[in-house]
């Protein structure tokens, strides 16, 4: 779901569209928006001064909210916006979750997951602006309302620019994907991901090795646990 609340703060009017991916033309490098189709909006509200909207898309994609000012090109306007999306965990033989999102400075964004033992989940992407992000797998046992424990993390890569990561999963799990910028407290960072869950070898029962420590199912003959690196 994309929920959607805006208003202009000096009471003038403006245009906000919902667009997928495929209406809206991106500048290389920058990743500005130098056009889009406004009359393929799944959504749109025209000369509006507010917005409180809540939209459910029916299939994942890249979403651009687009707030159009073009019917006053002599007059600018001030905007005071907030976006956001929740979206169901990502399973197994669902298509790539593919989202371009901003990390405020100080922050994190996380992705949820629902995992099986011997899934694999793929992230890869890259920072788009702001040199680089950490990023980390944790499951969400370790999720509060305030906070992720980090420090729990199954994996983490620091300060990644680019990234293409394959984690094999161990347990039977819900894992949250967590961008981190709490390191930056002065730099926003935004990242375009894919995200996907694809299934992994599963070795037959009598043919692996169980790590004593965190129990991730080793191929048999192993000598160091591929997971945490513990000696079997």
């Amino acid at each position: 779901m994309i929920s959607i609340r805006a208003d202009e703060t000096d009471g003038e009017d403006f245009n906000v569209y919902l667009l997928p991916s495929n209406y809206v033309k991106r500048k290389l490098l920058t990743g500005g928006i130098y056009e889009y189709q406004d009359q393929k909006a799944l959504w749109r509200k025209e000369k509006t001064v507010s917005v409180k909207k809540d939209y459910t898309v029916d299939t994942r994609d890249v979403y651009f909210v687009v707030f159009d000012n073009y019917h006053a090109k002599s007059k600018p306007k001030s905007i005071d916006i907030e976006v956001s999306v929740e979206h169901l965990p990502l399973k197994l033989g669902e298509e790539p979750l593919k989202e371009i999102f901003e990390v405020e400075a100080g922050y994190f964004e996380p992705i949820d997951v629902d995992a099986k033992t011997g899934d694999m989940i793929r992230v890869f992407g890259r920072v788009t602006k702001g040199n680089d992000i950490n990023i980390s797998i944790v499951s969400k046992a370790y999720e509060t309302q305030e906070e992720i424990d980090l420090d729990k993390a199954y994996y983490t890569k620091e300060k990644a620019s680019d990234f293409n990561i394959e984690y094999s999963c161990s347990k039977n799990e819900p894992l949250i994907i967590v961008f981190d910028n709490g390191y930056s407290l002065r730099t926003p960072k935004t990242v375009d991901v894919s995200v996907q869950i694809v299934k992994g070898a599963v070795p037959e029962s009598g043919d692996w090795t169980e790590c004593p420590f965190c129990h991730f199912k080793n191929q048999k003959g192993a000598r160091y646990c591929t997971h945490c690196g513990a000696k079997l």
